[in-house]
């Protein structure tokens, strides 16, 4: 081998011109779908954040549901304890 052979590969400038065409081909068939995934993803995030608000929303209004229930059985309690009580006020003043 002499010293004038070249050693290596030789690339021409069209050929990288080219190349450089078919990567710039392929670069912009990919930005519209880069662009869409991210737009999908944004709206799935806002799908996930009303479901999540829905369902606190849910859970308070369990919690507010069982309090309220809570209520209702004492106050229903109170005039079942006087009920009784009047009642068993009159049999004794009945029974003097």
């Amino acid at each position: 081998m002499s010293s004038l052979e070249p050693t290596g590969v030789m690339v021409s400038l069209s050929e990288i011109y080219q190349l450089l065409q078919l990567l710039d081909a392929k670069v912009t068939a990919v930005v519209p779908v880069a662009e869409a995934l991210a737009t999908t993803s944004r709206d799935h995030e806002e799908r996930i954040r009303d479901i999540e608000a829905r369902e606190d929303l849910t859970r308070r209004m369990t919690a507010v549901e069982a309090s309220l229930e809570n209520i209702k059985v004492r106050l229903y309690a109170l005039p079942s304890v006087a009920g009784v009580a009047a009642v068993v006020a009159i049999a004794v003043a009945i029974a003097r």
